[in-house]
């Protein structure tokens, strides 16, 4: 339930930016779902990579006396240990995280970002409006980004542009995501690509606090490292269950591949989701999309969901060493859900052969 304070702090920032009642129906419902209180983890000492925190100390457990504290299940011997420093398993059915791993450690997401980016674009504005690739709005683009191509007099849907940022991970259709949206958001067409993007970071922390989201902040629509970026695998689930709620996104992240018009040229753009080929090593069944991110400061990220045994989970790793640990973690939080995907120790580290990074 939002609390008075936050409810009139929306209620100003709709009437900033002229928010729809999609917004409202992806209120905070999400992240009320989530457990309080880390289940068990230690507090991560400071890998390379992490962001300093403002504080050293543990967030204080729940003062509730209602539950416990969840405690992972025993697990076969089987199941390969995860490695990156943070990880989080949540079964929706239960409405409870099941498997914690420094969650409340706050981390460079790199693109995972993009996932708050699709949301906030796809809340303010119809899949089907076509936007022209402006002059300015890919200047912001680092040469080392990831990218789709996009050039100025380029015209796509939102909804190119968001396979271009999901399935690609294009920050080029991050920034002319956040150009665009950015000025629907503040009512004003004559806002720089610039200021539009201000506009547009704004909105995704106000809409990242709306969610739960409190030890994160946003500075850029693409998760190219900066140290004032950072979130938490809590966060990043309040996120991620919002993101799970809008149909469209559930069914662009679930994609193989993507056919995209940009204009007088069509381009095929293809999922970088290893969980979702059967040609992969960590091809998981079960799996239903969702994000990778990778910079040299956050190292390998993934948000995933899937659908195992009729049960919902979102499973998140932060920090990996290389995209084979990110993947074979992930696999390896999923095989925490799903006893029956398991698989001996031997033949796990068998087929984690190398895989091209998304």
């Amino acid at each position: 339930m939002l609390t008075t304070k936050r409810f009139l702090h929306r209620r100003r920032s709709l009437r900033r930016y002229g928010g729809n009642g999609l917004k409202q129906a992806l209120s905070g419902a999400a992240a009320a779902l989530i457990l309080a209180g880390n289940t068990g983890c230690a507090a991560l000492s400071a890998p390379a990579g992490a962001v300093p925190p403002p504080s050293s100390a543990p967030q204080a457990a729940s003062s509730s006396p209602a539950a416990p504290p969840r405690e992972p299940s025993p697990l076969p011997q089987t199941i390969p240990a995860i490695q990156s420093p943070v990880a989080l398993l949540y079964d929706e059915a239960l409405g409870a995280v099941v498997y914690a791993k420094n969650i409340d450690a706050q981390r460079y997401p790199a693109s995972t970002t993009k996932l708050l980016t699709a949301l906030v674009a796809l809340e303010a504005c119809p899949p089907d409006r076509v936007f022209t690739v402006g002059p300015e709005d890919t200047a912001p683009v680092m040469y080392d980004a990831s990218q789709v191509g996009l050039e100025e007099g380029m015209t796509l849907s939102l909804r190119g542009l968001l396979e271009g940022l999901l399935l690609r991970s294009g920050c080029d259709a991050a920034y002319v995501i956040s150009a665009h949206v950015g000025r629907i958001l503040a009512g004003d067409d004559s806002l720089t690509a610039a200021e539009a993007t201000a506009v547009f970071c704004r909105e995704m922390n106000a809409r990242a606090a709306e969610l739960g989201a409190a030890d994160s902040h946003f500075v850029n629509p693409d998760g190219y490292h900066h140290p004032d970026h950072y979130t938490t695998a809590r966060d990043l689930l309040s996120i991620a269950l919002a993101v799970e709620q809008v149909p469209l996104l559930r069914e662009i992240l679930l994609e193989k591949e993507a056919e995209v018009s940009l204009g007088e040229t069509t381009v095929v753009w293809k999922n970088g989701n290893a969980l979702l080929r059967p040609d992969s090593p960590y091809y998981v069944p079960g799996a239903t999309g969702m994000k990778t991110g990778f910079t040299d400061a956050a190292g390998d990220c993934m948000v995933a969901s899937a659908t195992l045994r009729g049960r919902r989970y979102i499973g998140i790793i932060l920090g990996g060493e290389s995209a084979d640990q990110r993947w074979a973690d992930t696999v390896a939080l999923l095989e925490r859900a799903d006893p029956s995907a398991q698989q001996p120790e031997e033949t796990a580290e068998a087929s984690s052969a190398p895989a091209a990074a998304s």
